[in-house]
């Protein structure tokens, strides 16, 4: 059945005028629209362009000394679709000005002028007006008698839809910096936020990373970039930063991988001139044609920083243990392994049995004195001085050798690169030096995976002993496993009796600490604050835990911890000073008291009472102040009405005692008879009011 039509017409198919709002919808933040406008003045640069951005209370100001825009050109930067602007420029889609000016407020002028011309353009946009009027036109208002030397565009946004947080001024700083860090560095635009400069983020790459390249697509045009290693991995700012005409369209892609730990190293930029964008300049098209073109290129340049990258990632979490840490363990090793029955028969030959026993007492008898062998005293280190130490099972002078064929043999560990990354480690036995070498891989491909830490170094090192001891015995590897891990077990049960004596050690100290909370005496002399004196009588006391501390305080179990292990110092008397000891006081301050009490004949203890005193009189004299100021009593500032023509004078007479005495909240609180936090809301008050005044004053300057 054919459709037969019986009249044709025309309709319109102009947007709505609803449509300008509309376009404020589009999800920027703050930093991309601000980012939208300094792309048209970056188009309208002839040698370096000044863009000047100020973020005021009630209005944002953009302004640039580029080339100004004539009477056509600006009655086309509020149309919308519409742009003159030629390839290679920023602005290019005719949307950036109106959709970054509506996103920010309701309101907008324009004011541009030409190099030349005598004429100044101003166009102002009002979207409460333009829907009122319903039509799709605009005025334009021409200014004349102009500098024709002067040249260049200013935007005021004014009824402003964001709120200022207090970082905005430094997040915009940084997002600048980034996005438009290469014309910054090409010195052709500068540009300052509240007279701040931005200046371009330094990337700090190790030595020799960074890598050019240039691919060239199917058809002929160029893609430039750099691939490189951070020095310092991050999440956040590894990956790759896509740009367009130098313009920043995507920070840190993790382009072609997926984040791995291991890839946090990745870094560099990539300059995809011939590839489009969306309208909104946020992201590449990459379902066009030319992006796979250039995608299947890049892969080998990708594959390539990705091993660089785990090859960094594994150097950084192979970082060797610390001095004391790497003692300790070998120590703990060596006497795990010579208190392991089954090691014990690879020690000595079955010919040299009457040597096993002798050694194997020297081996295993708990030291007493170590100066009837003087070769193993050289090797014994750590010593314990302490002789109030309740004795170990085994001494702490830990034999720093281990016997194979009745030779004594010390052990030795390093991170090297192994040619065979299958290879978790090699151990051997060096006998001009008498030592055990394991070398553990960095190569190894499971560190791809694992972290590195001591139990991965004991697993490993112990194997590694284990295969020497039975290499050198001419035993196969049947029993390796179970040898290892019955090793690992006593080192176990050597790091245990460790930590169950530094435990009694602490229960030790905190028996000290609680005899001495107890004394009378101690109470009276002891300059614990209250919040220490709550802390250890609740431990020590009523045995409550940390967490249950914290949760009865409302701090932190940290934070409990912080102020009992200070309260024990204090007892200990590393940290603690009787307030009647000057001899303890520093130099200046002694020489100080001395002639303040020679002056006043009085004790120390009065001159902290004058100082209290001086602080009252102070006090009371800003309160009567700000009282006679405002013409109320004092009794209406320190009172509890909530009335307006109090609030402000009480909220001024805080604020004055905190800056100009420096007392804490919390006592300024007791002397208004309040929370401390209402002292801080009552300054941070009017702290603000003082910025917002001083602000202000800056404007109309």
């Amino acid at each position: 059945m054919s459709l037969e039509f019986i009249k044709k017409e025309r309709i319109s198919i102009v947007p709505d005028v609803s449509l300008f709002a509309k376009l404020g919808n589009a999800n920027y933040t703050v930093s991309e629209a601000i980012s939208e406008l300094i792309d048209n003045s970056i188009d309208a640069r002839e040698d370096t362009v000044n863009i000047n951005i100020k973020i005021l209370k009630n209005k944002v100001i953009v302004e640039d000394n580029g080339k100004g825009m004539n009477k056509e050109e600006a009655i086309n930067s509020v149309i919308l679709g519409k742009s003159s602007k030629k390839t290679g420029d920023l602005g290019y889609f005719g949307m950036g000005l109106k959709t970054a000016c509506m996103s920010l407020g309701k309101k907008f002028i324009v004011q541009t002028k030409k190099k030349g011309s005598t004429e100044k353009y101003c166009i102002n946009f009002d979207i409460e007006e333009w829907e009122k009027n319903n039509k799709w036109d605009q005025q334009i208002n021409i200014l004349k008698q102009y500098n024709v030397n002067d040249s260049g565009t200013k935007i005021y946004i004014t009824k402003l839809k964001f709120n200022q947080h207090k970082n905005l001024i430094e997040s915009l700083l940084i997002h600048l910096s980034e996005r438009f860090g290469v014309f910054i560095s090409n010195k052709e635009v500068k540009i300052k936020v509240n007279n701040k400069e931005v200046k371009p983020l330094e990337v700090k790459l190790v030595d020799n990373s960074k890598q050019n390249f240039v691919i060239t697509l199917n058809n002929g045009k160029k893609i430039t970039g750099w691939t490189g290693i951070l020095e310092k991995g991050s999440q956040e700012k590894s990956g790759f930063n896509l740009y367009k005409y130098n313009r920043l369209i995507r920070a840190h892609e993790k382009l072609g991988y997926h984040y791995h730990p291991s890839k946090m190293w990745i870094t560099g930029e990539i300059h995809l001139d011939p590839l489009p964008v969306t309208h909104n300049k946020r992201e590449f098209i990459n379902n066009d044609p030319l992006f796979a073109d250039f995608f299947n290129k890049f892969k080998n340049i990708l594959k390539k920083v990705i091993e660089e990258s785990q090859n960094k990632n594994k150097e950084e979490k192979i970082k060797d243990l610390p001095q004391q840490v790497k003692e300790t363990f070998k120590n703990n090793l060596l006497e795990a392994l010579n208190n392991f029955d089954e090691i014990k028969e690879f020690s000595f030959p079955s010919n040299q049995q009457s040597k096993k026993d002798d050694d194997g007492e020297e081996f295993n008898k708990e030291r007493r004195e170590t100066t009837n062998n003087p070769t193993k005293n050289n090797e014994n280190n750590n010593i314990n001085k302490n002789k109030d130490r309740t004795p170990k099972k085994f001494s702490q002078n830990k034999d720093k050798f281990i016997t194979i064929n009745s030779e004594k043999y010390k052990f030795e560990f390093e991170w090297t690169n192994l040619d065979d990354d299958k290879k978790s480690k090699e151990s051997f036995l060096d006998p001009s030096t008498k030592t055990i070498m394991i070398f553990l891989n960095k190569k190894y491909k499971l560190l791809d995976i694992l972290n590195v830490d001591l139990l991965y170094m004991i697993f490993y090192i112990a194997e590694g002993i284990i295969e020497v001891f039975l290499r050198e015995s001419g035993q196969t590897n049947d029993k390796l496993v179970y040898l290892r891990d019955g090793v690992i077990k006593k080192l176990a049960e050597v790091y245990s009796e460790d930590i169950t004596l530094k435990i009694k050690e602490k229960d030790e100290n905190e028996i000290e600490a609680y005899n001495h909370l107890m004394s009378t005496k101690n109470k009276e002399e002891m300059l614990l604050t209250k919040n220490e004196k709550l802390c250890l009588s609740m431990r020590l006391e009523k045995g409550m835990t940390l967490q249950e501390i914290g949760n009865h305080l409302k701090i932190t179990r940290e934070r409990v911890r912080q102020i009992i292990n200070k309260s024990l110092l204090k007892i200990e008397g590393k940290k603690y000073i009787k307030s009647q000891e000057l001899k303890e006081l520093k130099t200046e301050e002694k020489n100080i008291i001395k002639d303040i009490t020679n002056i006043y004949g009085t004790s120390t203890e009065k001159i902290y009472n004058l100082k209290t005193q001086e602080l009252e009189i102070e006090t009371k004299r800003i309160i009567e102040d700000t009282a006679n100021a405002y013409g109320i009593s004092v009794e209406n500032i320190m009172g509890k009405s909530r009335e307006k023509k109090y609030v402000l004078p009480r909220h001024i007479a805080i604020y004055r005692i905190k800056k100009e005495l420096d007392i804490s909240f919390s006592e300024i609180g007791k002397m208004f008879k309040r929370d401390h936090t209402t002292m801080i809301s009552a300054f941070k008050k009017i702290d603000t009011l003082l910025d917002e005044q001083y602000k202000k004053c800056n404007e109309e300057h």
